[in-house]
């Protein structure tokens, strides 16, 4: 028997926390990897985010998204890139039966 095991799957990311002058904050996670796109006008930002998994309800995908911050609206940007090891099938398996099963056991249908 063959033993064969697939080296984890990772994804180029970047974070952006837009800063608003009001003290609040937004932070979105763009996957490059997954055809996320940023683009940058002159007036605003805009980001096209594609489905993904969702780990707090692994039943349901997160919806593609698309989202304009104006910058006249901005105090400050920051942006963070880094690797992301993305989730095996097996774990995305294992996960959905945990939350399944604390659901149950919460009596949440």
């Amino acid at each position: 028997m063959e033993i064969i095991k697939k080296e984890p799957e990772v994804h180029n990311v970047s974070d952006y926390t837009f800063m608003f002058p009001t003290n609040g904050k937004f932070t979105v996670t763009v996957d490059w990897d997954a055809g996320d796109e940023l683009e940058e006008l002159a007036d605003r930002y805009t980001i096209r985010t594609k489905s993904r998994f969702n780990p707090a309800n692994p039943s349901e995908p997160i919806d593609p998204e698309e989202m304009q911050i104006f910058k006249t609206q901005l105090a400050a940007l920051t942006i963070v890139r880094r690797k992301q090891q993305m989730m095996s099938e097996e774990q995305i398996f294992d996960l959905k039966n945990y939350v399944n099963g604390l659901s149950r056991r919460a009596g949440i249908q």
